[in-house]
C-alpha cells in the first residue's frame, strides 16, 4: 500500500506550527528567506523579493495536540506548514533530504523511530528522535527495500517459498512412507520364504 503520512523526506519540516520561510513574487518566486511566522510575518520587497516584518505573527496552523505530531512543509509549498501524525508502517525511510539550496543533500535516519526535519534558515537535513517518521505499507510476503540514494522505503514481494515446517513436515511423511513400505516388504519377504520352507517340509 502506499504511504499514510506525507513524504517529509523531501520537504522542509520545521518543529514549529508556524511557516518559517517567505517567499517571493514575479521573478523571485522562486527566492525564499527564512522568517520565523510565530512572531513575524511575510511580506514582499518592490521588486518581489521576499522580507519578513517583525510586525505581527505569520501563517500557521493548528494540530490535534491530543495525538502525536510534527510539522512539516513539502518541498512544493515550503511556506505552508501542515500537521503530521505518525502512523505505523511496514517499511520506513532511512534518509532524510534537505530543501531549498540543499535539495540533493541527503542524510542518515531510521524512521521507525525518528522523523526528519530541515534547519528552518538554510534547508540543510535534519534527522529528530522523537516520533516515527515516513515510510510504505506492504501487502502479503515481503522485504524491504530501501533506495540507495533517497533512502526511500519500498516493498519488495518475496519469492512463493513454502514455510519451513510445512517443507520439513513434507519431508518427514516421505520418510514415514518409505520406512512403511520398506517394513511391509519386508515382512511379505518373510512370509514368503516361511510358506517355501513349510512347503519343503510338508513335500508340496
Amino acid at each position: 500500500g502506499a504511504s499514510k503520512t506525507p513524504s517529509i523526506s523531501s520537504g522542509i519540516n520545521a518543529e514549529y506550527g508556524y511557516a518559517q520561510q517567505c517567499a517571493g513574487t514575479g521573478d523571485h518566486a522562486s527566492v525564499y528567506l527564512a522568517c520565523d511566522g510565530s512572531a513575524n510575518r511575510c511580506g514582499v520587497e518592490a521588486d518581489g523579493s521576499p522580507k519578513c516584518i517583525a510586525e505581527s505573527r505569520g501563517a500557521g496552523v493548528d494540530c490535534n495536540t491530543t495525538s502525536a505530531y510534527y510539522c512539516s512543509y513539502y518541498a512544493s509549498a515550503p511556506t505552508d506548514v501542515q500537521c503530521v501524525y505518525p502512523t505505523p508502517h511496514d517499511c520506513y525511510n532511512t534518509k532524510c533530504q534537505g530543501a531549498l539550496l540543499f535539495n540533493e543533500t541527503f542524510i542518515g535516519c531510521k524512521q521507525d523511530t525518528q522523523h526528519c526535519s530541515v534547519n528552518a534558515s538554510s534547508g540543510f537535513p535534519l534527522c529528530v528522535n522523537d516520533t516515527s517518521g515516513a515510510g510504505v505499507d506492504c501487502q502479503g510476503r515481503f522485504s524491504c527495500a530501501m533506495d540507495g540514494k533517497t533512502g526511500v522505503a519500498a516493498c519488495k514481494p518475496s519469492k512463493g517459498l513454502l514455510p519451513l515446517w510445512i517443507v520439513v513436515g513434507i519431508i518427514a511423511g516421505v520418510l514415514i512412507v518409505a520406512l512403511i513400505v520398506f517394513i511391509v516388504r519386508k515382512r511379505q519377504g518373510r512370509d514368503g520364504d516361511r510358506t517355501a520352507l513349510i512347503g519343503r517340509e510338508t513335500g508340496y
